[in-house]
């Protein structure tokens, strides 16, 4: 690298860390796919109103496992709305609760994956559900993964895949979303499409959090496609996600292809662990180079610093669902950190 093209890439981390540090709270700044700055938003409340569901997705995986996750998911279903919305956030917005998040109108696939995949899964301590919503005409389906739990060496090693050589590592959870997930989510879209149980036009996503997102870029990248009845992930939501996508693992085609015009939103907490290892990433190969729409939204709810804290996903949740007024003043989440989940 030339002196001059270090000097540049010095200037602008050192631009892009100021803007972060020198946040309001109430203020989100945003890069659109086809721009290189952040531009700052007023708007905070109108922007967590579209974001906020598609992150409690993301946050409530951290209370979903195998194998009772079926029992689980179906319990969600039966507790979506009852007791009131305000209720169930006031029981799922506190330090420790391991009650979701509500997210009105999304309904869980408790029958996908099939035992065989879900064991498969489970060995690389892989975690993911699939929601669905039909709205104003719309109908959209999101396959969540979980991301990194303290505790588990899998989720670690997963996280690690760039710098152990694929003859040393077992089948990660790239490995397994790429390889396993992809075919099975995608016959599954396709069974329920021809059978009527889907419109042909459902909008398919794939949402995570940290690792999760990390998986479920590998997921959108991977996904197969049909010659008579193409599916595409039409979008990602990444929240405080890993910079590990599997991109230069994942056969091409079908890469190139499911990557063009895909949209992917990266929401992120200003000085969380992650963001400083995207950001040379993004200063080598820009975002608004690539051949995907990606959209980055920097937030600053917490309004202090912690690269740990700041990294977490349940009180960001949570606080995105307050400032999106969804809480009607049941919960005051400043009054609790952010959990613990990396």
């Amino acid at each position: 690298m030339s002196i001059k093209k270090a000097g540049a890439l010095l200037i602008a981390v050192l631009q892009t860390g100021c803007s972060v540090w020198l946040q309001k709270e109430d203020t989100v700044l945003i890069r659109e796919p086809d721009q290189s700055r952040y531009v700052p938003h007023k708007e905070t409340s109108h922007i967590a109103q579209n974001y906020w569901k598609y992150i409690a997705l993301a946050a409530n995986a951290y209370h979903l496992s195998w194998p009772d996750y079926k029992k689980q998911l179906v319990q969600a279903n039966k507790e979506t709305g009852q007791p009131s919305l305000q209720e169930e956030f006031a029981q799922a917005c506190q330090p420790g609760s391991k009650q979701l998040i509500p997210t009105p109108d999304w309904y869980a696939w408790p029958d996908f994956p099939s035992p065989t995949l879900s064991a498969r899964a489970e060995k690389a301590k892989l975690f993911f559900s699939v929601w669905e919503r039909r709205i104003a005409g719309a109908t959209e389906v999101a396959i969540v993964f979980r991301g990194t739990e303290r505790d588990q060496r899998q989720d670690w090693q997963s996280n690690a895949r760039w710098f152990i050589p694929s003859w040393l590592r077992s089948e990660d959870q790239y490995d397994v979303t790429r390889d396993w997930v992809a075919k099975a989510f995608e016959n599954e879209l396709q069974e329920r499409i021809r059978d009527g149980r889907l419109p042909a036009t459902v909008e398919v996503l794939a949402i995570g959090h940290s690792l999760g997102g990390g998986l479920a870029q590998q997921l959108a990248y991977a996904f197969p496609r049909s010659p008579q009845q193409p599916i595409k992930v039409s979008r990602v939501i990444a929240f405080n996600s890993s910079p590990v996508t599997g991109w230069l693992s994942t056969v091409n085609p079908p890469r190139d292809e499911n990557a063009k015009g895909l949209r992917i939103d990266r929401i992120f907490e200003h000085g969380e662990a992650l963001a400083f290892i995207r950001l040379p990433i993004n200063m080598v190969i820009p975002p608004n180079k690539r051949s995907s729409k990606v959209r980055d939204l920097r937030f600053n709810l917490n309004g202090e610093a912690g690269i740990i804290a700041n990294h977490g996903s349940q009180f960001f949740a949570c606080r995105l669902a307050e400032v999106a007024g969804e809480t009607k003043g049941t919960i005051n989440t400043k009054s609790f950190a952010a959990e613990e989940e990396l």
